[in-house]
């Protein structure tokens, strides 16, 4: 197995350490935030005023400052330098190619283009964050908002943007402050717990990523360690946040992405519906299709969907409306809470899995190599822990 950025497993035979490891740590972060409780109240009464009746938990609070504070601190000092007019321009290609599949390929050459002129974030080259001012906060947002890259962020940045809107400017300067203090504190403790798992990203971003220049992954591809971790570690809060809903629906439905897949089209079989790519069990050795058989075990469906915007559109959703259903979302770390943000908002009760590692060929491998999850972890969520016996072929 290739090691491309990230291994949950390193040299061991299956992930589970990682897990151990994962919830272990968040439960640290969890005490080291304690003094952002009365930032946290503050906010939740603001958007009550608001209308804003949606419950969250702490997990999910602590989800969000977490992100603020970590894209503050490697991307805040890039946003600083930039100017408004090309951001714009970025803003307006980012919203055209979520709407228009017929134009998306241009679309996305023109933005890798403009994106490695204007945007690029070396990865090696480090930047100084910005004062924690309201100023440096919107435009941060403005900076993520050009790279189409960071949608379900900017939503969540906005609105404590503006929260902090409505405080002096010495408020602003003390919150956000605390904020970047525990981004800081998180970026280097977990690269002392997690980095084991993350040990090759430096090597990617200096070997690797500058192949991606002109393309329009080269922010995606290119994000930082610290990057990597906050997903771990947020993935494990919204999987806390959000697991007494998943266990009270009916029936449950795991979604796996195409890397999983042993054969690509026109080999793979795998049939369209309405609701995703099924299985057609072509191959023995395919990991969706020992995933199949273990859904008929334990009792669970099984979807192929190519990528995440292909699930979470008003149209595709629809499908799920009339259901009791769970979700199991499968994808690799960089992915994770902006998926998890993305099922809230649309009122799924959702887990998630992390891929054991990153294999796919749009980002990340020059021919792509089949993925695969703990299956421990899986049961897990589903509660299944007593069924023994289940492995890869």
């Amino acid at each position: 197995m290739d090691v491309i950025t990230y291994s949950l497993r390193r040299t061991a035979a299956n992930s589970s350490e990682y897990y151990r490891k994962v919830a272990k740590f968040t439960d640290q972060v969890v005490l080291e935030s304690q003094n952002l409780l009365s930032l946290v109240e503050e906010y939740q009464d603001y958007r009550e005023k608001k209308g804003d009746t949606q419950h969250r938990s702490y997990e999910e609070y602590l989800v969000e400052l977490l992100t603020i504070g970590t894209l503050w601190n490697v991307y805040s000092g890039y946003a600083n330098q930039m100017q408004g007019q090309i951001l714009k321009i970025l803003q307006i290609l980012a919203d055209l190619r979520q709407w228009s599949a017929l134009m998306k390929p241009l679309i996305d050459r023109l933005r890798g283009i403009l994106s490695t002129i204007y945007l690029y974030a070396d990865p090696i080259r480090k930047t100084d964050p910005a004062e924690p001012t309201l100023g440096s906060f919107y435009r941060l947002i403005q900076w993520l908002l050009s790279t189409g890259e960071f949608m379900q962020e900017t939503k969540i940045l906005n609105s404590w943007y503006a929260f902090f809107a409505t405080h002096n400017s010495v408020y602003c300067a003390d919150r956000l402050g605390q904020i970047r203090d525990l981004a800081t504190w998180f970026a280097r403790k977990s690269e002392l717990v997690l980095g084991e798992f993350t040990y090759r990203v430096e090597d990617f971003l200096q070997i690797q990523h500058p192949k991606h220049r002109w393309r329009e992954d080269i922010i995606f591809s290119g994000r930082r360690r610290v990057e990597y971790h906050l997903n771990m570690v947020g993935a494990e809060l919204m999987n806390r946040a959000f697991r007494s809903e998943f266990v009270r629906t009916k029936s449950k439905a795991l979604f796996l992405p195409s890397c999983m897949q042993a054969l690509r089209k026109p080999e793979c079989q795998a049939r369209s519906t309405s609701r995703g790519l099924v299985c057609s069990r072509c191959c023995p050795e395919c990991n969706v299709h020992q995933l199949v058989q273990l859904g008929e075990k334990l009792g669970f469906e099984v979807l192929i969907i190519p990528h995440e915007s292909s699930l979470f559109t008003k149209e595709k959703i629809k499908n799920f409306e009339d259901e009791d259903l769970g979700i199991i979302g499968v994808a690799c770390l960089l992915n994770l809470t902006s998926g998890g943000w993305k099922a809230k908002g649309l009122g799924l009760p959702a887990q998630c899995v992390v891929l054991d590692y990153c294999g796919c060929q749009n980002h990340w491998h020059e021919t792509g190599m089949m993925t695969e999850i703990n299956l421990e972890e899986l049961k897990r969520i589903l509660n299944k822990e007593d069924v023994i016996g289940i492995e890869y072929n």
